[in-house]
């Protein structure tokens, strides 16, 4: 006869919780959102170095009218949204899939002093020169100004940084791109034979 003791034990069976995976989950999905949000409303690095660089040797007020960043995941979501919509032409097309990462500020600038554009453009250029950006493009026409940095190593450069100031708006943005794609995209379209 067997003793109660030499009897085998059953396994324990531990129940897994579910509800802490189905929290931590849900918590992170939320982090996830909210960095992305957050990113989504602020500048890029050199955009927002452009802009402050600007701003700041302003004596003047400023508001931001509108900040946006969209990034890789944005920029997938409104591929796959323009491919089911039919009216969208081809051009736009291909500009959106040659398009990595861009970054938009627009800003209200009231009553600039004389000569306050030139300079603020004067010491945003120096900035950016110590950032390791190139000055290729500087416009100053009266009411409108240009500039157009590109990085100063790059062999093929596919990110460019654009201040516009036009009247009393603002205008800093910074586009990460397929740089042979766009131009031979704007080639194209100059040359009114849009084909790919």
């Amino acid at each position: 006869m067997n003793s109660p003791s030499s009897q085998p034990t059953p396994p324990v069976v531990r129940r897994r919780r579910i509800w802490p995976w189905i929290l931590g989950s849900f918590f992170v999905v939320m982090l996830c959102l909210g960095v992305s949000i957050a990113q989504a409303v602020r500048l890029s690095g050199d955009a927002n170095a452009l802009r402050r660089e600007i701003v700041d040797s302003l004596e003047t007020k400023t508001s931001a009218r509108v900040q946006v960043t969209l990034g890789p995941i944005a920029l997938t979501t409104a591929r796959a949204i323009l491919s089911f919509i039919d009216e969208v032409p081809e051009e736009a097309r291909v500009a959106c899939r040659s398009v990595r990462s861009v970054s938009v500020g627009v800003y209200d600038v009231r009553q600039a002093q004389a000569g306050a554009r030139e300079a603020a453009f004067a010491r945003a250029t120096a900035m950016m020169e110590r950032r390791g950006w190139n000055s290729v493009v500087r416009v100053n026409d009266g009411d409108n100004a240009v500039l157009v940095f590109l990085p100063a190593k790059a062999k093929q450069p596919d990110h460019v940084c654009v201040a516009v100031w036009e009247s009393e708006q603002l205008v800093v943005c910074s586009v990460r791109a397929n740089a042979e794609r766009l131009a031979e995209l704007a080639l194209q379209c100059r040359d009114g034979r849009f084909q790919l």
